[in-house]
């Protein structure tokens, strides 16, 4: 399953330290209609990780929509993950 993050910034948040804070716990960025991605294969995995990621969420304070999708039922065209260095 893939659970993907749209976020939706404040006035006065830094969108590069949020990435950097997202991406210090292994979350994927994208570049398409999606912001970053979870994949997880069981609730619990799915529970965990979320975790880490409500922390940040709620770190910076930003706005934000979930959806998941299973990997059948999605339309992967846009699927283009972030060049990291």
């Amino acid at each position: 399953m893939r659970t993907y993050i749209d976020i939706i910034f404040t006035p006065g948040m830094i969108p590069a330290e949020f990435a950097s804070a997202m991406q210090e716990i292994n979350m994927t960025m994208l570049f398409g209609p999606h912001d970053f991605v979870i994949e997880w294969d069981s609730y619990d995995e799915f529970k965990k990780k979320f975790k880490k990621v409500l922390e940040v969420l709620r770190r910076f304070n930003v706005n934000y929509r979930l959806q998941t999708f299973e990997e059948t039922e999605e339309d992967l065209s846009f699927m283009n993950v972030a060049m990291t260095e």
